[in-house]
């Protein structure tokens, strides 16, 4: 095996140059540890080698590229424009058609076969999210001449998501959160954590913090029961917890509500608290995330509570006419429609 080449920073070489200066080629060289003849190299690049603006920890002065991963990269781009040649992409345009479409016709069944048996506050929206301990903003400061990545490392994403699940009536009043926690049913964050978050909303833990149809049961029992007095309507994605079998048996075994499915891939435009409260949420979620004076080193359980208390401040900060707003645009009573 040949021997491994030994590579230097732009901070070490010119840590090598001011040695240079301040004495010669020969006792820098001794000095650092480094052969005569690559610090007179790097003599000959010093110019260069100082007008670097650059990040210090690069060994180069120009980027050399990501290798490929692939060997056979370039037969793989041609099958695959030979493969897709003869067909026609889907205008964005012909989407968004598509879309309007279906808003508008879910919104005048809804209101068509609903509308003059249900009230305002007999209409419920269901929606979950997911939440993470680091919630960065999307985009940040960078200094001039920054050539290095300028993404945010260290971030914690994974360990201490979860997801909660929001409520909000058509009249404007918010429910509860049901939070669901990533963890073991039954183990030690069900046993001793719960107890210690705060009263006034409903938690579950399901290995994947998802919402299943065990999560499903513990929200219709231990939330709306105690919420839904009337026959009502609530409308939900076409998650499968929530329109199996499964999940309207749970429903209706506990409330007096009614399951009402989108449309397949129309949430962005259906779904009341998708289209006026989600984008919002997750943006006073992140300006909060940036004021708190966290270190990324509390405990899992400390930062599982932190996520939690976020969640309900910036939940609180939603008024009854942000809620009347969303319902009115993701189900307009009265819809008009481009021509």
């Amino acid at each position: 095996m040949g021997k491994k080449k030994r590579s230097y920073t732009i901070s070490k070489k010119r840590e090598a140059l001011d040695a240079v200066t301040a004495t010669s080629q020969l006792e820098a060289a001794k000095k650092l540890g480094i052969p005569r003849r690559t610090i007179r190299d790097w003599v000959d690049q010093e110019e260069s080698i100082r007008a670097f603006k650059g990040s210090e920890r690069s060994p180069t002065l120009i980027g050399q590229g990501k290798r490929e991963l692939f060997p056979f990269a370039h037969g793989l781009y041609n099958y695959i424009k030979v493969r897709r040649r003869d067909e026609k992409p889907q205008t964005t345009k012909k989407n968004v058609e598509t879309l309007a479409a279906t808003h508008l016709e879910f919104a005048l069944n809804v209101w068509e076969e609903f509308g003059k048996a249900y009230k305002l506050s007999e209409i419920y929206n269901v929606e979950e999210t997911g939440i993470d301990f680091d919630m960065p903003p999307n985009k940040m400061w960078v200094g001039k001449g920054r050539r290095d990545s300028a993404k945010m490392l260290g971030l914690d994403k994974h360990s201490t998501r979860l997801t909660a699940v929001l409520t909000a009536r058509a009249d404007g009043k918010k429910l509860p959160i049901l939070f669901v926690v990533r963890g073991k049913p039954g183990g030690s964050i069900e046993a001793k954590e719960l107890k210690k978050y705060p009263k006034e909303h409903v938690y579950a833990v399901q290995d994947n913090a998802w919402m299943n149809a065990r999560v499903l049961k513990i929200y219709t029992s231990e939330l709306l029961i105690y919420e839904i007095n009337n026959l009502s309507l609530l409308l939900l994605d076409n998650f499968e917890a929530h329109v199996s079998e499964v999940g309207q048996t749970a429903v209706l075994d506990d409330t007096y509500a009614k399951v009402v499915p989108l449309p397949p891939n129309s949430t962005s435009v259906c779904l009341p608290l998708d289209v006026g409260v989600m984008g919002p949420l997750k943006q006073l979620m992140k300006s909060l995330w940036a004021e708190e004076d966290n270190t990324g080193d509390e405990p899992a359980a400390e930062k599982r509570l932190i996520c939690i208390k976020r969640t309900i401040a910036v939940w609180e900060q939603f008024k009854e006419d942000d809620i009347k707003a969303a319902f009115e645009k993701a189900i307009p009573r009265f819809p008009t429609a481009e021509v």
